[in-house]
């Protein structure tokens, strides 16, 4: 299993976010430390942000990436679907 590293602004996301989809956020990352490249909401990114993977959960995105190295996952952004992309 994959130890789970969020950064600044995904923490923050989840700390702002109400107590219901703190939980299911809570519950995503753990499907991702299981299984971080498949699963039907885990998509490769492409393009200027390849490298990285999606979580789709409904109109929010967490953006990750795995270190297979050191058996970790970075998470580098939780937001809304619009706005992840941005950055």
């Amino acid at each position: 299993m994959y130890r789970i590293i969020l950064s600044h602004e995904a923490a923050k996301f989840i700390n702002k976010s109400p107590q219901k989809l703190q939980g299911t956020i809570k519950k995503c990352l753990e499907t991702i430390a299981q299984s971080p490249f498949q699963g039907i909401y885990i998509k490769k990114l492409k393009g200027e942000i390849s490298g990285l993977y999606r979580y789709k959960l409904n109109d929010i995105r967490i953006i990750y990436k795995v270190n297979n190295k050191d058996l970790i996952i970075f998470v580098a952004t939780i937001g809304n679907r619009g706005d992840v992309y941005k950055k």
